[in-house]
């Protein structure tokens, strides 16, 4: 069953990020000149948490896979879903002629994990592939290698680039393996000995204050210097130091949240990937937060604020409220004929080795 706590860190983590997906691809021309504004600010707060979500999303992965195993139905599923929006959106958009129809566009569309369509969901679907083989690895490493593995990968690719611009050999995927071995010894060595709730998440408070404060200074500090109000969100990279304290400690609070196995939450947890999917495709993108909810003509507005709470609110449930009626509707029914073929073929599979196996003796 799905630990509501851990399912309830899920919701959260998405809505962050449909927050940060609100404030980065609104169109707003926040670096236009570098006078500092309350909404400009604004719309920075909105944008920090979108790679915490992330990060925490792959934290969850980490965990519970590192004494999981994956299966054709679960690879299935997870292609399946992602195939099942990116042509339903790219068909839809052509119908209504929001779009032209052109060959290539349609074939990174029926294939969007190979063709990167989605970013985190391709890096995810690799990363979900190579989790027996990490698996394996890691538990073949003993706590104190585990440990240095860690050491050495948050140095690499979290340390060097906070504090300069170094970043040897990163990518997404190599931050992805990262988070999953934080998770995976958090899971085999640290799962009975850490902090409580309650200090898990006024360490987080800390932290993510810090990030937001950060954001502020630069800004400030950006009047006069225009490299610091370029990259006033510095701080809120997916694999900045700040960040990973951010996420983990936001993981670990969750994860010693006592609440009871709740339905309604575990239900719609169910549909973040599915929210995910529907409103960052690179085709909805554009058309939901600019032609339909024209962010960027509030950027000057007292109503910014009551703007983003509202559209971004309704972003999150209507695509909830979609994916629940895909799962209902589409999903479930598909994965029942999977499972029925599934059982036929290993049926057929154990028929065919006994054979085998019957044979052998025989010529022996």
């Amino acid at each position: 069953m799905r630990k509501s706590n851990i399912e309830l860190l899920r919701i959260f983590s998405m809505l962050l990020i449909v927050m940060h997906h609100y404030s980065v691809h609104g169109g707003f021309n926040l670096y236009s000149n570098n006078i500092v504004t309350i909404n400009k600010i604004i719309i920075q707060f909105l944008s920090a948490g979108g790679k915490l979500g992330v990060d925490c999303f792959i934290l969850i992965t980490g965990y519970f896979m590192i004494n999981s195993s994956i299966s054709a139905k679960k690879v299935f599923k997870l292609l399946f879903e992602i195939s099942f929006y990116s042509v339903t959106i790219y068909i839809l958009f052509n119908i209504f002629g929001y779009i032209n129809f052109d060959m290539k566009a349609a074939i990174k569309s029926f294939f969007p994990t190979i063709f990167g369509m989605y970013w985190f969901a391709t890096n995810y679907v690799v990363l979900y592939l190579l989790s027996p083989f990490l698996n394996q690895l890691l538990k073949n490493l003993n706590r104190e290698n585990h440990f240095k593995l860690i050491f050495l990968l948050v140095i690499i690719w979290s340390i060097l680039p906070t504090f300069t611009t170094a970043s040897p050999a990163y990518s997404p995927l190599g931050w992805f393996i990262t988070l999953y071995i934080i998770a995976a010894f958090i899971r085999l060595y640290l799962n009975n000995y850490l902090a409580s709730f309650k200090i898990n998440i006024l360490l987080f408070m800390f932290g993510y204050l810090c990030v937001l404060l950060s954001i502020v200074i630069f800004d400030f500090i950006g009047q006069w210097n225009n490299v610091f109000a370029k990259h006033a969100t510095f701080f809120t990279g997916m694999n900045k130091l700040t960040v990973l304290f951010c996420s983990v400690t936001l993981f670990l609070a969750f994860k010693n949240l006592k609440i009871k196995n709740n339905k309604v939450i575990n239900s719609i947890a169910a549909t973040m990937f599915g929210v995910y999917l529907i409103h960052d495709n690179r085709y909805l993108r554009p058309f939901l937060w600019q032609d339909l909810f024209h962010n960027n003509t509030y950027y000057e507005s007292s109503y910014l604020l009551i703007h983003a709470v509202i559209v971004i609110l309704f972003v999150f449930w209507i695509c909830t409220i979609i994916d629940m009626i895909r799962i209902k509707l589409v999903e479930k029914p598909i994965l029942k004929l999977v499972e029925r073929n599934e059982i036929v073929f290993n049926k057929k599979c154990y028929q065919l080795n006994d054979k085998f196996i019957r044979l052998t003796k025989r010529s022996t």
